[in-house]
């Protein structure tokens, strides 16, 4: 049976016009203004046709009702990827730290950071940390904290950028503190990145492109920490070499840098004690793993696991600290 377009209620479509042009003839909006069927029309998907109606000769009408395809399964797959990614990363660290949960603190990290392009080369950053004690071993204080971390960096050739920052950490409670930690490193990036023109005006034209999907990366750096106490007590400085093995992983986009990626991301850093030191150089470590969504260029968010382990004297690593980052990144 013959059906008349003017008689559709949707229509299946291959075809990024014809999508535009039903939605308007069925009177509900400018298809530019309607993210749904944006969309669906940027992702081509076919549309099967449903709630036909149409008289035919005999004057009957004949109704057909049919589901309507929508892009599930991509959407479903980065979904059970992004879970089980995230899943095991938080058994894996639970499983370390289950015999020692009694002895750790659980930690709520927030992180707010800004970032400014001035040039192909010269990045700016601004980072904004407050964490929070949730749980407490018996017998210890609860306490917050905040961190204001600027920093500049600069790239040097595609594979490394040298890099220099200053943390101010104040803890009003707990152990009543100020910390000033600074640092200077080099940011290797292993299968290196495109540069943009020397042209490039501001914006996403400055931002470097990974050359490939998975991006590892390490950050290596030299950090001097002076600690002064506000409670009277002695201040402390300390030399540590700091290394982070990184890696990401987009699951529905080709680059890390596109927009819309749904990406796994984790790393691995070691503390090393410099100088005299009475506990052992190697005295501690940190694992992060998590999952990121990059909306575009200016925006990005993570939510990680974060564990920490640590040793002294002659004993083992245990967890000294189970923490959730949820952070929120700004670029200009």
């Amino acid at each position: 049976m013959r059906v008349p377009k003017s008689r559709l209620k949707h229509v299946s479509t291959a075809d990024d016009g014809c999508v535009h042009n039903q939605w308007e003839r069925l009177g509900l909006g400018s298809a530019d203004n309607n993210g749904a069927m944006q969309w669906m029309s940027q992702a081509r998907q076919k549309i099967i046709i449903a709630n036909v109606e149409s008289e035919g000769p005999a004057q009957h009408a004949v109704r057909a009702s049919m589901a309507i395809l929508l892009p599930n399964k991509k959407r479903g797959d980065v979904v059970i990827k992004a879970g089980v990614w995230s899943a095991a990363c938080l058994l894996a660290c639970l499983a370390g730290s289950s015999r020692v949960a009694a002895q750790s603190t659980g930690e709520l990290w927030g992180e707010f950071t800004i970032d400014w392009l001035q040039s192909r080369r010269l990045t700016w950053e601004v980072e904004v940390e407050p964490k929070k004690s949730i749980t407490m071993p018996a017998g210890t204080s609860a306490w917050a904290s905040l961190n204001v971390t600027p920093s500049v960096q600069y790239t040097l050739a595609r594979w490394v950028d040298a890099l220099a920052e200053v943390d101010w950490g104040y803890k009003p409670n707990g152990d009543e503190a100020i910390e000033t930690k600074s640092r200077v490193g080099l940011y290797f990036h292993i299968l290196s990145r495109l540069l943009a023109d020397r042209g490039a005006r501001r914006g996403p034209e400055r931002e470097k492109q990974p050359l490939r999907r998975l991006v590892p990366a390490n950050l290596l750096r030299l950090e001097y920490e002076d600690k002064d106490l506000l409670n009277g007590g002695a201040t402390s400085t300390t030399w540590r070499l700091r290394d982070r093995q990184e890696i990401s992983y987009p699951f529905n986009r080709k680059k890390l840098t596109a927009d819309s990626a749904v990406y796994a991301t984790g790393d691995v850093e070691l503390f090393v004690l410099l100088g005299d030191a009475s506990d052992p150089r190697f005295n501690q470590y940190r694992v992060r793993a998590g999952v990121g969504y990059r909306r575009d260029f200016r925006w990005r968010f993570e939510a990680l696991f974060v564990q920490t382990r640590q040793r002294s004297g002659d004993s083992g690593f245990s967890t000294s600290s189970n923490a959730f980052d949820a952070r929120v990144t700004r670029v200009f």
